[in-house]
């Protein structure tokens, strides 16, 4: 019974491939296999395992669990983005802006006034609570009981902000079924309203470039 179901297990892959059994350790009520893959006669990585079954009276499996060897982690996206950065060295100044940019915003002190984001105030947090209450003035217009009052000049610095990360809402016309970004936009859009820069410069430096020199209206 054991080896017709790992017969049956080897019916299930492609002809080119082999379920090779390495050892087999049984008794009357349990056993243990120790299996890999061929390719043609070559092993496959990351195809080995071990399985492990419980057996009846009549030999019969009742139970069985497999144990296949872990595969590495994946690094697909890091080989794009390197190759990105290969057949366009430009997307390096994008990237370098981002990392000074995070630096800067979040771990070092002395390089602009004040201290950095991590180490921000309490009063600093209710300031920016304050302003996202007051988003776009729409509390404020409306009369709405919780909307803060706020000093003017930083209402309008954040609400500017907030309009410039807005106005790159024309990229999302970028996001295409024949052109995907490894960084979807649409995301990234909502992001730029929290951390305008810290989300965009990292959609510039991977975004697919465009190859066609015209684009339809039913594409977008």
């Amino acid at each position: 019974e054991l080896e017709t179901h790992l017969l049956r297990c080897k019916d299930c892959l492609p002809s080119s491939f082999n379920f090779v059994i390495d050892d087999i350790a049984q008794t009357k009520q349990k056993a243990g296999v120790l299996w890999h893959v061929e390719n043609n006669g070559e092993p496959l990585s990351f195809t080995r395992g071990c399985s492990f079954y419980t057996l009846d009276r009549n030999g019969l499996i009742q139970t069985g669990f497999d144990i296949p060897e872990k595969a590495p982690p994946k690094s697909g996206f890091l080989k794009t983005l390197s190759s990105k950065f290969e057949a366009e060295p430009v997307r390096l100044i994008p990237l370098a802006m981002w990392v000074a940019y995070m630096y800067i915003l979040f771990i070092s002190d002395g390089i602009l006034p004040g201290v950095n984001a991590l180490a921000l105030e309490q009063r600093t947090w209710e300031e920016v609570r304050d302003l996202s209450i007051n988003f776009f003035l729409v509390s404020p217009l409306l009369h709405l009981p919780f909307s803060p009052v706020l000093h003017p000049f930083l209402e309008g610095v954040f609400n500017l902000l907030l309009s410039w990360a807005a106005m790159f809402a024309c990229f999302l016309s970028d996001e295409r079924k024949d052109k995907p970004n490894l960084l979807p936009f649409g995301p990234m859009l909502v992001g730029m309203q929290f951390l305008t820069s810290g989300f965009l410069l990292p959609y510039l430096f991977t975004r697919t470039p465009e190859f066609e020199s015209q684009v339809y209206k039913e594409d977008i």
